[in-house]
């Protein structure tokens, strides 16, 4: 949901362009902050749901770090020319719309005995699933603002000089 298929898809609809020479760089300063603020999140729902049945906390913590990996989609070519990714690029909404097809997918798979079978997953409440929607907006906003503010640049300067 988060990984093979959208970066399949990014792929195809990349511009073609050179790299630049800091793309390591770009790449890290973006996903370093939201990865380490994606586990601050996802361990502490894990470990709400652990003390019942194993596969409830399993689908918990799938079930957020897809809806936040599947967030973070967006963030990379914003649908706002005002605003722009890391990659740059801003006014493309196909990344938004990956994003509600990954999201649209999980839906499906999540909501069939099929699905859940498959990939292991248990039925989660409504109401949990809107929490962990709810907390990956939180999340996201965070993600905002740590972008934003530069804090981030800061912190990992001396390892990305």
């Amino acid at each position: 949901m988060t990984v093979g298929l959208p970066i399949l898809v990014l792929a195809v609809w990349a511009r073609p362009d050179r790299a630049p020479p800091s793309i390591l760089r770009l790449t890290l300063r973006f996903s370093i902050p939201a990865a380490l603020a994606m586990a601050a999140l996802a361990v502490p729902i894990y470990l709400w749901y652990l003390p019942g049945p194993l596969p409830l906390a399993r689908t918990a913590l799938v079930t957020s770090t897809v809806f936040m990996g599947v967030a973070l989609i967006p963030f990379l070519a914003s649908p706002f020319e005002s605003e722009p990714g890391p990659t740059g690029l801003g006014g493309d909404w196909r990344p938004t719309v990956l994003a509600f097809a990954m999201l649209a997918l999980y839906g499906a798979i999540a909501a069939t005995e099929f699905g859940r079978g498959l990939f292991g997953l248990a039925l989660l409440p409504a109401g949990d699933i809107a929490a962990l929607l709810a907390v990956t907006v939180v999340w996201m906003a965070a993600i905002t603002l740590v972008r934003a503010s530069g804090v981030a640049d800061v912190v990992l300067r001396p390892w990305l000089s």
